[in-house]
């Protein structure tokens, strides 16, 4: 792994402007939490070449969600070095309305 300062991004969920949860439908969840990744990153001035793991936390878990979550994740990782990734099924996260929730890890490296 590259040397330098690591950071951590958790917790990331369906949330609107409006700090609500995007509606239940499963595509929407997705494409607002991958939205928020992306500000996120852009705020604390992570890269996708800075993306070191990402872990995805899904209700209901099913087949037909791959390419949903595959395309909506290209917003925020470089295709060409993608960073370790995980997918776990759950059956609950904190609230029943919220469907998909991301994590992952960066590392800065060092300023000179």
């Amino acid at each position: 792994m590259e040397k330098g300062r690591q950071v951590y991004l958790s917790g990331h969920v369906p949330f609107n402007d409006d700090g609500q949860v995007q509606p239940p439908d499963f595509r929407a969840q997705v494409v607002q939490v991958f939205e928020n990744l992306k500000r996120t990153m852009a705020h604390a001035g992570i890269e996708p070449r800075h993306l070191v793991r990402i872990a995805i936390y899904v209700c209901d878990l099913k087949t037909e969600h791959l390419p949903v979550i595959r395309d909506a994740r290209s917003l925020i990782i470089d295709p060409d070095n993608p960073p370790a990734s995980t997918l776990i099924g759950v059956e609950s996260l904190f609230k029943p309305d919220v469907k998909f929730e991301v994590d992952l890890i960066a590392v800065l490296p060092d300023s000179k």
